[in-house]
């Protein structure tokens, strides 16, 4: 079954090509402000790769323009537990 995500109009994406992060399992960032993600290079290892990175980013968008940023181990770990389940949808 084809799967997809769509962006919001105002979320920049930025492809990081340094070559010295390639390989080392990091696929995305979202940015504090919730106005830009970072994809590496190993988040275009395959397409699957890519969506879930991409699902699992806008996730992060979209928490932090509904509860802002945070520093709290806790909130994060949370954070990261609904990315993560978002991705298996």
């Amino acid at each position: 079954m084809p799967r997809s995500c769509r962006l919001p109009d105002d979320v920049l994406i930025e492809l990081d090509e340094n070559d010295e992060m390639q390989g080392r399992g990091l696929y995305g960032y979202t940015w504090p402000d919730g106005s830009k993600i970072t994809l590496y290079a190993d988040a275009s290892e395959d397409g699957e790769q890519l969506l879930r990175t991409m699902v699992h980013e806008l996730v992060h968008v979209r928490q932090v323009r509904a509860g802002g940023p945070t520093t709290s181990s806790v909130a994060l770990a949370a954070r990261e537990r609904e990315a993560y389940a978002e991705e298996e949808n």
